[in-house]
């Protein structure tokens, strides 16, 4: 559930519960020890979830940041952010962004169903770019 890059940050993906037929949000967090001015990340969902770009969010972490997310298909998301004027985030821990999700009806109460986080890149104002892999999480 846990993506590195370079021990310098970690983007999490908590578990989630919700019904199907439900609107649940979906968070992701960012524990930092460094200063990151700009991150994307790929999710993949199940095919079959609505994903709501439109609610897409940035948590108080943000400065000048900005965030966009853009469908990749197959249930495939690339998400975003940076900051124009080149501001870290602030903190070093807790909610990076949310975004609602739809589950679908064919969905089985209590079943667990992945996400994957396939690459990811954080850019960190005096190092330069990490980049990582992660391991499944699930929802």
């Amino acid at each position: 559930q846990t993506l590195s890059a370079q021990e310098t940050a970690k983007l999490e993906v908590p578990e989630i519960y919700g019904m199907p037929g439900s609107e649940t949000t979906l968070a992701v967090h960012l524990k930092n020890t460094s200063l990151i001015t700009a991150f994307q990340f790929t999710l993949e969902l199940p095919v079959e979830f609505s994903v709501d770009l439109s609610s897409l969010t940035l948590s108080d972490r943000k400065d000048d940041h900005v965030i966009t997310g853009k469908p990749l298909g197959e249930g495939k998301y690339l998400f975003v952010g940076y900051s124009a004027g080149n501001k870290a985030l602030r903190g070093n821990s807790g909610k990076l962004l949310t975004i609602n999700l739809t589950i679908p009806e064919s969905c089985v109460e209590g079943g667990k169903y992945a996400v994957e986080r396939s690459f990811a890149t954080l850019v960190d104002s005096a190092l330069g770019v990490s980049s990582g892999t992660s391991d499944d999480a699930s929802l």
